[in-house]
């Protein structure tokens, strides 16, 4: 992992940002990953299944979106456009 401090992004959690003309919430920090997950605000767009496999009601849409380029280094251009209060160390 680059120099992101994973730990001061993640108090960033309820924030809301603008991705790709959607409103959305970050609700998650994927350390492993390196990645952020956006919930879509006002969208409830996405079919949930229960446990048998029957949909049974409509979700937020979630995004996930990587915080540092795969093999480039530096943040993702992606994540830079969320305008999170962030900066690297």
């Amino acid at each position: 992992m680059g120099n992101v401090d994973y730990s001061r992004l993640r108090c960033l959690i309820g924030e809301r940002v603008l991705y790709q003309g959607t409103r959305c919430r970050l609700v998650e920090v994927l350390e492993d990953e390196q990645a952020v997950v956006l919930e879509a605000c006002h969208r409830f767009n996405e079919l949930q299944a229960d446990q048998t496999g029957n949909t049974s009601r409509r979700v937020p849409k979630l995004i996930t979106i990587r915080v540092e380029q795969a093999g480039k280094g530096g943040l993702n251009p992606e994540f830079v456009a969320l305008g999170l209060p962030f900066s690297v160390q």
